[in-house]
């Protein structure tokens, strides 16, 4: 997003749930986003349970002139406000959500008002999964259950597989016991998920170096960049507080 609109992500804009939890991730994000090119002209809070007119927000921005936005909180709450947005007539320039937003019931509400939003992540895009086997098979489970697909299950299904994994090594062992699995988790320091996402470090808590970019396209999701695999770099990962809220 910075290599497409390097001068829109330095008047950036954040907005927020006025929860503690979400005030301290919004802490936490900007600092770390403010380290690889963003600047921040203003902020927002939203009320966590949702705004009966969204409207005032989107003005605000506009007036401003804040080009690029990083909304906290969920999803379907930006979804009203990109609508608020479209009927104002303005939307920023760059839109950079997490990974919780690549969800369809956000494009669904949202509509063609989230055209061109851009979400980060380190998981193997859903539409790709015909280059992915795990991703394919992964698919394949949820289907036969009446699943929903999104990037949380998809996580839970890499956790369970790590508890999987070491419960059988530590079996093969002959210990079978809670240390045994602990320790042996503790062991993995290039995670995959058997393919399901970027190598991670669960055994040192570190975030992955790298990571790959969606956007928004057509009412649906396409890979922006790299053009295949993962972008991997060590300035991707950032040291921030932990937050003061």
């Amino acid at each position: 997003c910075i290599r497409d609109s390097p001068d829109a992500v330095q008047e950036g804009w954040v907005m927020f749930a006025d929860l503690a939890t979400l005030v301290n991730q919004a802490e936490k994000e900007t600092s770390g986003m403010s380290q690889v090119g963003w600047e921040f002209i203003g902020e927002s809070t939203y009320n966590v349970l949702g705004e009966a007119n969204w409207s005032p927000f989107a003005t605000d921005m506009a007036d401003a002139e804040a080009r690029a936005l990083r909304f906290v909180g969920e999803p379907g709450n930006l979804a009203r406000l990109q609508l608020a947005f479209q009927e104002l007539g303005s939307q920023p320039e760059v839109t950079l959500q997490a990974t919780s937003f690549y969800d369809t019931n956000y494009v669904e509400e949202a509509g063609d008002a989230a055209e061109g939003v851009f979400v980060e992540s380190v998981f193997v895009p859903f539409e790709e999964a015909d280059q992915s086997p795990a991703t394919a098979r992964y698919l394949e489970l949820l289907e036969a259950q009446g699943g929903k697909v999104a990037v949380l299950g998809a996580q839970s299904m890499s956790g369970w597989l790590l508890f999987a994994t070491a419960a059988r090594d530590c079996d093969r062992a002959g210990d079978l016991s809670r240390t045994c699995v602990l320790e042996t988790a503790a062991e993995q320091t290039e995670w995959t998920g058997g393919g399901l996402h970027a190598p991670s470090s669960p055994g040192t808590n570190e975030s992955s170096e790298c990571q790959l970019v969606i956007r928004v396209q057509d009412g649906g999701f396409v890979r922006h960049a790299p053009d295949e695999d993962f972008a991997c770099d060590p300035g991707y990962v950032v040291e921030v507080e932990p937050g003061t809220s």
